[in-house]
Formats: C-alpha cells, sequence, structure tokens
C-alpha cells in the first residue's frame, strides 16, 4: 500500500537575502510612568511619555497598563494613566 504525501498546511517561509541583517536584534528595558490630565487619556498618556523622554533615550514603545480617575465631591476631577514605556539599551 503506498501513500500520498500531503502538501505541508504550513506555508514555507522563504529566506530573503540579507533576512538576518533586516530583523533588529534590540534589547529593552521598560519603566512604569503614570500620567495626569485633567483633558483626557491621550493627554495624560502625552505626558507621561514627555517627562520619560526628558531623561530616558532610545523610547520605542508605550502600553496602557491602567487608566482610573480621581473623584472629589462626586466629580471627576482628573484621570491617572499608567504606562510601560519601553526603551533600547544601548
Amino acid at each position: 500500500m503506498r501513500f500520498k504525501r500531503r502538501r505541508s498546511l504550513v506555508p514555507r517561509i522563504r529566506q530573503r537575502p540579507n533576512q538576518e541583517d533586516a530583523v533588529p536584534d534590540h534589547v529593552y528595558k521598560s519603566i512604569e510612568v503614570t500620567g495626569s490630565s485633567t483633558k483626557d487619556v491621550t493627554d495624560a498618556i502625552r505626558r507621561a511619555v514627555d517627562k520619560a523622554s526628558e531623561t530616558v533615550r532610545n523610547i520605542d514603545w508605550v502600553e496602557v497598563v491602567s487608566i482610573r480617575g480621581h473623584v472629589e465631591d462626586g466629580s471627576l476631577e482628573y484621570l491617572q494613566v499608567t504606562t510601560k514605556i519601553g526603551f533600547r539599551l544601548d
């Protein structure tokens, strides 16, 4: 009895010339920074990234970890957004 060879369902990955050069081999470190804003979430994120970029080089990405608001007398006073900020190590 002979079995037919089936084609693989997983596509083959063809390596282009110099593909290894195109793939970054960076190493990252991340820090948590919380930004605040009376406007909106985006403004709080920008404040966190802007402040971190004053002392941290090579910032490449930001991830929102949590969003919370500060309430006084039943009214939302400001938002706090905790971010994880990633930067490349030299």
